[in-house]
């Protein structure tokens, strides 16, 4: 009887135990859950190489109490970057690559969609997100009949341009000389404020273009050139001034390349006082179609910024142009700059006449 007693007490505490533990332990879920939202966010209606790209993004929230592996996979003709955060990590993402993310946690991920020299056409950038492991208490186990979450959108492929080479073959702004390219950058530029930099400033620029087959015989080279006068506060900031914008395009020369000549002339204030004003200027170029099938007109598909440089203007430097309209200003040179009499010693030179005047016509009287 002893034996028998013990035995059953065995068994009891076996199965007791065997309950316990069983109770402890989650049945595994072959059908793990996640939520997935994404959403296209770029606002665009065409992309292309030169233009831009799109953008999507994606919340993922795991609905389990455990962890999960999850698979990002795409397809299209597109060139992805993809990123995702979390609480717990962040990761870069390649097409079919798989992530952790923990029991009831959420996952942020873009996608930013752009395109290679391809020629205009119309592809779908489909997105699949799907459950591919779950961590149970006996490991990883796989997920045979998980459903993936898909999302799709569909983009524009436009014509596509891009300046490749650039070169400024004439420019009497003082300090901008010819020969700078598109590598050269505003260390490169030593501009001068003299009395020529509120002159007519001209410049001429050659521009050599790459560019999709289709959409050639629309498009056009614009150069944007654009100088500005201005005031410094105490702080440091620029207050208003004078400022010149002007662009000039012409037919993209595909055979060879295309020259663009433009001028702005620059009207410098004659009552400047201090050292606090500055002149910069700014030379860029663009390409745009004219028109293309039913894109708007005068799309731009191509925008660098070519130059750019700045110089303090002392109060000494006159304006040509305003001297020139007022004839000669008859003040004294400083310098070699002539300079026109203030405002008050002509107040002084007026009164002083008119008292004169006065003199004379009680004496006559």
């Amino acid at each position: 009887m002893k034996g028998k007693a013990t035995t059953l007490i065995s068994l009891i505490l076996v199965t007791f135990f065997t309950t316990y533990a069983s109770a402890q332990v989650p049945i595994p879920n072959a059908n793990p859950q996640i939520t997935v939202d994404c959403d296209r966010t770029d606002g665009r209606e065409y992309i292309s190489y030169s233009l831009g790209s799109g953008w999507v993004q994606c919340s993922i929230n795991n609905d389990e109490s455990k962890n999960l592996k999850i698979k990002f996979s795409w397809t299209g003709s597109f060139e992805i970057t993809a990123v995702a955060f979390s609480d717990s990590g962040d990761w870069d993402i390649e097409n079919g690559d798989e992530i952790q993310i923990r029991s009831e946690d959420q996952i942020n991920a873009w996608f930013i969609v752009r395109v290679g020299k391809i020629e205009p056409t119309e592809d779908d950038f489909k997105l699949e997100v799907v459950v591919t492991e779950s961590e149970e208490f006996n490991g990883w186990q796989e997920c045979d009949n998980c459903e993936p979450h898909e999302f799709e959108t569909t983009y524009k492929i436009i014509p596509w341009a891009e300046i490749t080479d650039v070169q400024l073959l004439q420019s009497n702004v003082p300090g901008l000389s010819a020969g700078l390219t598109k590598n050269d950058s505003s260390e490169d530029i030593a501009l001068e404020c003299s009395e020529d930099i509120l002159s007519e400033n001209t410049i001429s620029v050659e521009f050599v273009i790459d560019a999709s087959a289709a959409g050639r015989k629309n498009m056009h080279i614009e150069l944007e050139l654009i100088i500005h006068l201005y005031q410094m506060d105490e702080y440091g900031v620029p207050r208003d001034g004078d400022r010149k914008e002007i662009t000039v395009s012409a037919p993209v020369n595909f055979e060879q390349p295309t020259i663009i000549t433009t001028s702005a002339n620059l009207d410098g204030s004659e009552n400047r006082t201090g050292n606090d004003w500055r002149v910069s200027i700014w030379i860029g170029g663009g390409v745009y179609l004219d028109s293309y099938q039913n894109m708007p007109p005068n799309t731009v598909i191509s925008d660098d910024g070519l130059w750019y440089s700045w110089c303090d203007l002392n109060n000494s430097v006159l304006d040509p142009d305003f001297i020139e309209f007022n004839g000669g200003t008859g003040g004294e040179k400083v310098g070699g700059v002539e300079k026109i009499p203030s405002i008050n010693a002509l107040f002084s030179l007026s009164a002083i006449m008119m008292a004169a005047y006065m003199r004379n016509h009680r004496r006559n009287d």
